[in-house]
């Protein structure tokens, strides 16, 4: 199968180019070079430096290619950036897909899979997020990828014969195997790439951000995964359902950290896309409490209507209702 590779020479576009050449398909690298690096790529897979905004161009590019299948990855995917300047998401994001899905309409290719976030859901009111938990974004990146989703919907809904997948991203990290890819971001907002470069010392340090987690010792508990993603697009692409379809690409391993980076521009995670530092007053009286082995009056300050009613407040609030005699015969530290 010959497979176009948008923003292939990004991190995740340059993992899905070599997955697609080790699993015996064609890929053809489309990238502007605007962030991505030319390295990146095997000196044998054919490139073209092109922004998918040039609709014409991009159209030309499927035909000359005889391109069967479109993996789109070019996008900006800064939070912060997106919230200080949200024209430039929209462009590039939004409008770049929208020039896309012309292109492969004039060029008749009839699948693609689209690479999505999980900041489409926003602040979502339930956990676990599943595919059909409802998709509120709370900056402009995560509404650009969704509109970009509309977008494939309404297409393939008045097109019967093409199919796509939206896959949406949790945590991404890591390298490929044998160590020929990796992280390259300008500037590095992901968490295990900046702790390494400060055990490298090529930072002074890294600054933590939430401390009021359920969980043990209040720090985040966060998912990754990478290789794992690459199947998954494989998977989507050789699917093709017949009209489209979304999923939540989460993977298998779990590790607790606590959120860092700048505030604005923190790793998207699953409690809130900008990380805060500290906690509310009244949060913290309620931690004081339940390390003090005092779940009644845990309890009481959770259910007083003067608490904020945030998520962690929420959970906090089922633990003390559920376990109130592992709360007493333990010092589980609640938000510390």
């Amino acid at each position: 199968m010959n497979v176009l590779v948008t923003g292939a020479c990004g991190y995740i576009g340059s993992h899905a180019v070599k997955c697609l050449g080790k699993a015996g398909h064609r890929a053809v690298a489309l990238d502007n070079l605007s962030r991505g690096h030319r390295e990146a790529l095997d000196p044998g897979v054919p490139f073209v430096e092109l922004d998918v905004r040039n609709t014409e161009a991009v159209a030309s590019a499927l035909r000359t290619y005889a391109i069967d299948c479109v993996l789109h990855f070019a996008a900006f995917a800064y939070v912060g950036e997106s919230v200080e300047q949200p024209l430039l998401y929209y462009d590039n994001n939004t409008r770049g897909t929208l020039s896309l899905l012309s292109a492969v309409e004039r060029a008749g290719v009839k699948r693609l899979v689209f690479s999505s976030t999980c900041a489409t859901y926003g602040e979502p009111a339930t956990m676990p997020i599943r595919e059909d938990t409802p998709q509120s974004p709370i900056n402009p990146y995560g509404w650009s990828k969704l509109f970009s989703e509309r977008m494939l919907r309404d297409y393939a809904a008045r097109t019967p014969d093409f199919s796509f997948a939206a896959l949406r991203y949790f945590n991404v990290a890591g390298c490929a195997a044998d160590g020929s890819l990796g992280e390259h971001h300008e500037p590095e907002t992901h968490l295990i790439p900046v702790v390494l470069q400060a055990a490298l010392g090529k930072r002074d340090k890294i600054t933590i951000f939430g401390d009021d987690y359920p969980t043990p010792d209040g720090t985040g508990v966060r998912d990754y995964g990478l290789r794992r993603r690459s199947g998954g697009r494989a998977r989507a692409r050789d699917a093709g359902p017949p009209a489209g379809a979304a999923s939540d690409l989460q993977p298998r391993h779990r590790a607790r950290h606590q959120l860092q980076g700048d505030r604005g521009r923190g790793t998207q995670g699953r409690r809130a896309t900008v990380p805060r530092r500290g906690r509310s007053a009244s949060a913290r009286r309620s931690a004081v409490a339940l390390r003090g082995r005092e779940p009644d009056r845990a309890r009481a300050r959770l259910e007083s209507p003067n608490h904020r009613h945030s998520r962690g407040h929420r959970q906090r609030l089922a633990l003390v209702r559920a376990a109130p005699e592992r709360l007493r015969q333990s010092s589980l530290a609640l938000g510390t």
